[in-house]
């Protein structure tokens, strides 16, 4: 039966555990389209049958397999939710996190879902603190956060280099109290030191100098300023 349906749909006559496997079968092959189809119609028709847990997570992998990274994001997200005593219930929950972060833009635009992905894995972390996910939804996390970092960054650096310096501060003491373990933090020091001296706050100016050079010393940016003199000379 299974290897004579081709069709868009899942055989209507076949009983429950054959309609599930049809559909594993066209994910295997990478039917993904036909997969969701069959996942869907087989969780329709047996939302209580034992394969229904493993339908809806297949049904997410599709979308991910499709590139519909938000439409997985939420089917992975409601199984984790709803279904939390689940054996794939934190797979789910980490499912949920990497089709978010999947559906992160580039810093130049809004970071909704790289936030989305944040809070996703931390989830997994606080709701199953036993799954051997843990380390990599950390991992996910803190990649979220340098992209976040950077798109704060960004920000400032565009007020920065159009002269509005009192406003790029806003953005660039942001990086510093919110992700202070990003690796752009080297270079938002620099600026902000920079920025300070254009605003001629040299005492300000000379606290984030001290700070660059003492704790990020092997940065370019530190060893750029190591040549400057102590007002800030040398450009």
């Amino acid at each position: 039966l299974l290897g004579a349906c081709s069709g868009a749909g899942p055989p209507e006559s076949a009983p429950a555990p054959e309609r599930f496997e049809w559909a594993v079968q066209h994910y295997r092959a990478g039917e993904y389209g036909s997969a969701v189809e069959g996942f869907r119609s087989f969780m329709v028709r047996n939302p209580l049958h034992e394969n229904a847990d493993s339908a809806q997570y297949l049904l997410a992998s599709s979308f991910l397999e499709q590139g519909k990274a938000v439409q997985a994001a939420n089917e992975f997200s409601q199984l984790a939710s709803t279904r939390p005593g689940s054996s794939l219930a934190d797979d789910a929950q980490f499912g949920a996190c990497r089709a978010y972060w999947e559906a992160s833009p580039g810093v130049a635009r809004t970071q909704e879902n790289t936030r989305a992905a944040i809070d996703a894995c931390r989830r997994l972390t606080e709701f199953f603190p036993e799954s051997p996910l843990i380390s990599d939804a950390e991992e996910l996390i803190q990649q979220a956060r340098d992209k976040l970092a950077a798109k704060q960054y960004r920000i400032a650096r565009y007020y920065f280099d159009e002269g509005f310096y009192e406003s790029a501060n806003i953005y660039l003491e942001t990086v510093l109290s919110d992700y202070p373990e990003s690796p752009v933090v080297p270079e938002v020091l620099a600026t902000l030191y920079r920025s300070y001296t254009e605003l001629g706050f040299e005492s300000e100016a000379q606290s984030v100098r001290k700070r660059l050079l003492s704790e990020y010393s092997d940065s370019p940016q530190a060893q750029r300023l190591e040549g400057m003199s102590d007002n800030g000379g040398g450009g």
